[in-house]
């Protein structure tokens, strides 16, 4: 390695340990970078808040888009400063690599200077960065939505997408712009999608979703029947899911359903192709469904048959994700308690927030431990075990009860590591209820990369402190604890106990 090459990589370890330097030292990285013309260093400097003035009036002079980004990020900016040297800067890169790594929040007005840059020049750049971001307001989410051109590349800019695009769709007014102001042929069909396969979108924004989707695929299947095209069936059927799925969503509205209806019987040529869709829209049967449904739900609020409740709500979501059967089952007062929990484990695997705002109202500790397992730990640090009647209770069954995991499915079995994952980690150190932690548990995260995570550090040093006094120096215990702990069901503190009493 040079010797330059091995100054900077002291540079870079020093300026990231150190959150204050001499000035002297400070100043001496300021030349050097300078001299090496090293803007990732001179970056590193603008932003630390123990820069001395000279150099901060310095920074301010630099006019790259690294640098410029770097000083407008330093944590000490003044509030005026910022909005007068981001309103007057015209390149996107500057203001992407600000977004990039500023809370918006900070700034409110940012959302108006940046939201101004997009109408004025729709730049990619810009527009990936706001639509990263977590911190932007709708409105400007919504431009940079209408700004993204061409293929967005990786996964992560995907998720991205979709979730702003969710944002958009809560605001009746702001989704209906992006479907009427997006020119993006490719994109349209993406926002539009989301109005009919999403609930709680209103009757107008998904009638436009429809106008977009539904007519020019008909048309192009009328097209493909009319040229003979050898996949037609295959074609058929991917038109027929689509709006089987559009008419399966809960909260369909009348009008929808007559609009595609319309829609379909507009094209002859493929009338029959569609004639189970048809049929299925026909007023008649429609009614006769809603009756049915009607009658259904009456059912589930008042039976007191729980196969029946099971069979109706909870299997059927299975296969339908029907939200509203699921909560409805939980209205009853009939359920018996394992019944409810079947009901709730289903409630929690459809809608989460909802599920625990249930358990929140109609509060046990068994229903508690299904939120607890469903989060897989998450929701140790979010709720600390409030959930719960008492917290003791709550850690302790969230670590030993291990009845509705299934043993066989690793997805299950991993759900529930993490869960005892995450109590351990909240624990003291040497905890005695550390000695209730399966000895499978730690069987499986001391075979892996699990062994350096904190919480498998702690229940080794609680089992050797258990080992220590109970098992001592005495060979033949220790001769028996290695015999039985192997595949053993218990606990920790249950397989020391037995090897030093069998």
């Amino acid at each position: 390695m040079k010797k330059e090459s091995q100054f900077k990589e002291i540079i870079h370890s020093t300026l990231i340990n150190n959150k204050t330097l001499p000035s002297e030292v400070i100043n001496g990285y300021w030349g050097t970078a300078k001299a090496w013309k090293d803007e990732a260093i001179l970056s590193d400097l603008i932003r630390r808040d123990d820069l001395p003035a000279p150099l901060i009036e310095e920074a301010k002079k630099f006019t790259s888009i690294a640098l410029r980004a770097s000083y407008l990020l330093r944590s000490t900016i003044a509030e005026s400063e910022f909005y007068e040297l981001t309103s007057n800067e015209n390149r996107a890169g500057v203001l992407a690599a600000v977004v990039d790594e500023l809370d918006i929040k900070k700034f409110s007005a940012f959302n108006q200077i940046l939201l101004a840059s997009l109408i004025k020049k729709p730049t990619r750049r810009l527009a990936e960065a706001v639509i990263n971001s977590e911190t932007a307001n709708k409105e400007l989410y919504l431009q940079a939505l209408l700004s993204v051109t061409g293929d967005t590349g990786t996964s992560d800019f995907e998720r991205s997408l979709n979730q702003r695009v969710s944002t958009i769709a809560q605001d009746e007014e702001l989704y209906a712009r992006l479907l009427k102001e997006s020119d993006n042929s490719t994109r349209i069909t993406r926002w539009a999608s989301y109005a009919l396969t999403n609930k709680g979108i209103s009757a107008s924004n998904r009638l436009l979703a429809l106008e977009i989707i539904v007519p020019s695929m008909l048309f192009e299947l009328s097209n493909h029947k009319q040229q003979g095209a050898s996949n037609l069936q295959r074609r058929v059927g991917h038109v027929l899911n689509t709006v089987q799925n559009i008419l399966t969503l809960e909260d369909i509205q009348p009008e929808i359903i007559l609009a595609v209806r319309s829609y379909l019987l507009a094209y002859e040529l493929i009338k029959e192709d569609l004639e189970p869709v048809i049929s299925a829209l026909d007023p008649v049967a429609l009614a006769q469904k809603e009756a049915d449904r009607k009658e259904l739900i009456a059912n589930i609020k008042s039976t007191t048959s729980m196969d029946f409740i099971i069979s109706s709500a909870t299997e059927k979501s299975r296969r339908d994700t029907d939200e509203e059967l699921v909560f409805i089952a939980l209205t009853n007062p009939n359920l018996d308690v394992n019944t409810e929990l079947e009901v709730l484990r289903a409630a929690l695997n459809i809608n989460g927030d909802k599920a625990f705002a249930y358990v929140k109202e109609n509060p046990s500790d068994l229903k508690a431990l299904e939120v607890y397992k469903n989060s897989s730990g998450h929701l140790i640090k979010e709720d600390n075990y409030s959930l719960f009647s008492d917290p003791t209770i709550g850690r302790t069954l969230c670590i030993t009860d291990g009845s509705t995991f299934d043993s066989n499915d690793y997805r299950s079995q991993y759900s529930r590591w993490n869960l005892i994952e995450a109590v351990v980690e909240e624990m003291p150190e040497l905890d005695s209820s550390l000695g209730s932690v399966p000895w499978e548990y730690l069987v499986e995260r001391s075979s892996n990369w699990y062994r350096e995570r904190p919480a498998t550090k702690k229940i080794i040093s609680y089992l050797v402190k258990l080992q220590t006094e109970v098992l001592g120096s005495d060979p033949r215990k220790w001769e028996t604890f290695n015999i039985i702990s192997q595949d053993f069901a218990g606990s920790i503190s249950d397989l020391v106990s037995a090897a030093s009493t069998i």
